[in-house]
């Protein structure tokens, strides 16, 4: 549930939006209640969402090496220290590994969630969820 006042972002490629939309009309009752917005990582001018944001949810974002530092440098820029990021992520081959490397070296901290504290529906040995922050040094 969303807090009166609450703005929610789903952000894909263009050519994704129009996919979203239909799952906002078909998935919820106050589609009204979030904004449909291209994000191109390390391309679009982050102005335009007022960030920091709260909370950062993402899925399935970690799967081309070539855009792992653009994707953190978003993240760079969309947030601050107060800003809580969950990522659902995939282990699909080593080199994914480096986007980890990246968020320490852009002074994000991250751990896993362990899957004793997930319903039993989203426990997998090969899908984690991961709570990312700033480190506030």
């Amino acid at each position: 549930m969303l807090l009166t006042g609450s703005k929610v972002y789903l952000t894909d490629q263009n050519a994704l939006l129009p996919l979203i939309e239909k799952n906002c009309q078909t998935n919820l009752t106050n589609s009204h209640q979030f904004q449909i917005e291209e994000l191109l990582w390390g391309i679009t001018d982050l102005v335009k969402f007022n960030p920091p944001f709260d909370y950062i949810v993402m899925s399935d974002v970690v799967y081309d090496e070539s855009n792992f530092e653009n994707l953190v440098k978003t993240l760079d820029g969309l947030s601050n220290i107060d800003t809580v990021i969950y990522l659902s992520y995939e282990l699909r081959k080593k080199s994914d590994l480096r986007f980890f490397s990246l968020l320490l070296h852009y002074n994000f901290c991250y751990e896993k969630i362990g899957n004793d504290k997930l319903d039993e529906v989203y426990q997998s040995d090969d899908i984690g969820i991961f709570r990312i922050k700033k480190k506030t040094f």
